[in-house]
């Protein structure tokens, strides 16, 4: 067990959020580490929540999590966000199945999420 769940360590730093990270520590746990599939959705209506992008999706198979990505100052969409599928073949079929759909006047853009890259970290320091 320890072994696979170093495993799951190196991997976990490529997900999005820690969110994630406790999701794949708690399958493995388990013993039951599915591979999932981590799905990027952009042009989004801002009229669109976390709940409604789920039920959107759950067309195309099992969804682990969805998430609409939120303005921390406005409080409103920032139109886009992510789903996890259960597996890379409900994951394909949810590109093929939405990616171009027109949803209130918009189209959306399903790609596979890229890892997020490490950013220098920034210095809050006064200026003169």
């Amino acid at each position: 067990m320890p072994l696979l769940f170093n495993s799951c360590l190196r991997t976990a730093k490529y997900y999005e959020s820690s969110f994630l990270f406790e999701r794949v520590v708690g399958l493995e746990e388990k013993g039951s580490l599915m591979a999932s599939k981590n799905l990027y959705v952009g042009n989004l209506p801002f009229s669109l929540d976390s709940a409604g992008l789920e039920v959107l999706f759950k067309e195309a198979g099992a969804v682990t999590s969805a998430s609409v990505i939120i303005d921390r100052m406005s409080g409103r969409s920032r139109g886009f966000g992510f789903v996890e599928m259960a597996s890379d073949a409900e994951a394909q079929k949810a590109i093929e199945m939405l990616s171009g759909k027109e949803i209130e006047g918009r189209k959306l853009i399903v790609n596979e999420a890229r890892p997020k890259e490490e950013r220098p970290e920034r210095s809050f320091r006064p200026r003169r």
